[in-house]
């Protein structure tokens, strides 16, 4: 997986005090972000409790609600290739292959040349806040 360079700006607290108290939309804007990211952090430590069926159901999850905003019925294309998928999964593509071919036979996926195809949103809906 290739990573974008980053840029960063180093805002003394002080500072940071003033522009929130300035723009206090700014404040509750920057907040809000902080709490997500607070929690998505928080949901992939809690992931490393599961089976690797239920990270890799998260995981699809997760990525249906980024690429559409929604968790439902269709085709996911994951937007990463079979390897990089398995390294975000924390599993072998050995491990991937096998546990996407359960899924398969279990009926929640159908594995196809564009992507993932879920037959069974209500078992991935467990893993995401995001009605649909």
């Amino acid at each position: 997986m290739q990573v974008a360079p980053r840029r960063g700006v180093t805002i003394a607290t002080i500072d940071l005090e003033k522009v929130f108290q300035a723009y206090p939309e700014l404040g509750i804007g920057f907040a809000r972000h902080l709490s997500t990211r607070l929690r998505e952090a928080y949901k992939l430590i809690a992931d490393m409790t599961l089976t690797v069926e239920e990270r890799l159901l998260a995981l699809l999850a997760r990525i249906m609600v980024l690429l559409t905003g929604k968790c439902e019925k269709g085709l996911v294309e994951i937007p990463f290739s079979y390897r990089d998928f398995a390294q975000v999964a924390q599993v072998t593509p050995e491990t991937l292959s096998r546990t996407l071919r359960a899924l398969q036979e279990k009926g929640v996926i159908s594995v196809e040349k564009k992507g993932l195809r879920v037959l069974k949103e209500e078992v991935l809906k467990k893993y995401v806040d995001v009605p649909g």
